[in-house]
């Protein structure tokens, strides 16, 4: 009976060991191994490849921006061409135009005298500036001085009427300077020479009034010291094309030489006056950096 029970025991050990080895899992096969590491080397190199792919392009943007930038500091020129109004102050030269022939109504038969002034006209200029915040320039400009025609009548002893047709303007030639202050907004200011241009006085007599003294016919001569100063704004339309609207105030000083002839076509004394004044132009530019 012993016995048997020894047997039973044995043989149940044997069993359990037997079971025991059968459910341990089996090796991998190398094959599989091989695969999958292969499979996660391949998968760190494409995300790898996708972070470098993604640095290089953030770098090729960064590059673009600076290029851009770079080009558009390098457009240090300017040129502007620009269209205005300008307004006269009455100079001493002028208002000296207005009184001129007064003295004839010593003669009997005055009756009068009647004037057309314009101190106001068109204006035009072309500018040019170098820099960037700060720039330095010059410019060329064409500006109405006035226009003045004055008639004096006579009825008398001596008869009829003298006529004058007085115009002066100027071609200011500067050298000048700006400042931006922020984007767009500027101020500036210039100085140099203005030019007298169709400096003349056309007169007529008609009727019986005779008188020598009297100017028949006048050329002006001479140039005035041209200063101003400007503030404007510069609205981009593109980087390099932009339009400006600006206001100009000028101050002009210096002396006219006029020469006069008599209605004999007898030259009279040269003389000299005085021809100090303001002049205000608004205007609009059209500008552009290259």
């Amino acid at each position: 009976m012993r016995k048997l029970i020894a047997i039973l025991a044995v043989l149940a050990l044997a069993g359990a060991v037997s079971a025991q080895k059968k459910k341990k899992p089996a090796a991998k096969p190398a094959a599989t191994i091989d695969t999958a590491k292969a499979n996660a080397e391949a998968k760190a190199k494409g995300a790898q490849d996708a972070a470098k792919a993604k640095a290089d392009a953030a770098q090729a943007d960064l590059a673009a921006k600076a290029a851009a930038a770079t080009a558009v500091d390098e457009s240090k020129f300017t040129i502007a061409a620009w269209g205005g109004y300008s307004i006269n102050g009455r100079t001493d030269f002028v208002k000296a135009v207005d009184t001129w022939g007064d003295s004839l109504s010593a003669v009997g038969g005055f009756t009068g005298k009647a004037t057309d002034e314009n101190t106001k006209g068109v204006a035009a200029g072309l500018d040019f500036w170098y820099g960037d915040k700060f720039q330095l320039g010059a410019g060329a400009s064409y500006r109405t001085g006035f226009k003045t025609t004055k008639t004096i009548s006579f009825q008398g002893a001596q008869s009829g009427t003298v006529a004058n047709t007085t115009q002066l303007n100027y071609l200011p030639v500067l050298v000048q300077a700006r400042y931006f202050v922020f984007a767009g907004l500027y101020a500036g200011a210039g100085a140099g020479i203005a030019v007298i241009q169709n400096g003349k006085t056309d007169g007529g007599i008609s009727g019986t009034l005779v008188n020598a003294n009297y100017p028949y016919s006048t050329t002006y001569s001479g140039n005035v010291l041209w200063f101003e100063g400007r503030l404007g704004y510069r609205l981009d339309i593109t980087s390099a094309l932009g339009i400006e609207i600006f206001g100009i105030a000028a101050y002009q000083t210096g002396t006219i030489q006029f020469q006069n002839v008599d209605n004999s076509g007898n030259p009279l004394p040269a003389t000299e006056i005085k021809n100090d004044g303001l002049n205000i132009t608004p205007a609009l530019a059209l500008s552009y950096k290259f």
